[in-house]
């Protein structure tokens, strides 16, 4: 009988030889590929996984953002999908279930994701990972943008629109063309971040950032 990972693995042979016979394995650096086979992984739909954007050199900036030791989300689905175990340290947030936040967008007529970023970006930079609502990606860029946007939120009203702007912008991200995405996307993009970025690489970022300053 095969183990959990025995299985992983298997899956992720059986996604690559799907792709290759696709003929789309080859449009994905290495760094790439780590986030789009877990995507079909999570998924079970290879075009999902084909649909997935990066911005320019997405890596190096998704390390400034995990350099923060800080990850934000819009939904509590997604903050329970992402793997804590390598980074148990981290500030791991999310406000959507606050009070003081539901009341104030009560009040203003916002929905509670939006108010959630606001709130957020005010205590700093941070990996925000958005997979449920357009309305919190949409604050993300309104300004000032963070180092990172994992923006992937999913449906049919507002979610294509804002993760086209996010791809056509300068803001480092991944993110998913189209009205697919979702809390368990995600929190499988984040955490094949996460498991390419030991303690000790990000040790070394930090320290060539601050020399670079």
């Amino acid at each position: 009988m095969l183990n959990p990972s025995d299985i992983e693995n298997k899956s992720f042979e059986i996604i690559t030889s799907i792709m290759k016979n696709r003929g789309t394995r080859n449009r994905y650096n290495d760094f790439e590929w780590e986030v789009v086979k877990r995507v079909v992984h999570t998924t079970g739909d290879p075009r999902i996984g084909e649909a997935v954007t990066f911005s320019e050199n997405f890596y190096e900036h998704s390390l400034k953002a995990i350099a923060t030791s800080r990850i934000v989300t819009d939904v509590n689905m997604v903050l329970s999908g992402i793997s804590k175990v390598k980074f148990p340290d981290f500030s791991y947030e999310c406000y959507i279930s606050d009070q003081d936040i539901a009341e104030s967008a009560k009040k203003l007529g916002v929905s509670r994701s939006y108010l959630c970023m606001e709130h957020a970006l005010s205590q700093g930079d941070a990996l925000f990972v958005i997979g449920n609502a357009p309305t919190a990606l949409r604050r993300l860029l309104e300004g000032p943008s963070p180092s990172f946007i994992i923006g992937v939120p999913v449906g049919f009203v507002g979610a294509s629109e804002w993760k086209a702007k996010l791809i056509y912008s300068d803001v480092p991200h991944i993110s998913i063309s189209g009205s697919h995405g979702g809390s368990t996307i995600a929190a499988a993009i984040t955490n094949a971040l996460l498991k390419y970025t030991s303690f000790e690489f990000l040790k070394q970022f930090i320290k060539r950032e601050g020399n670079k300053g």
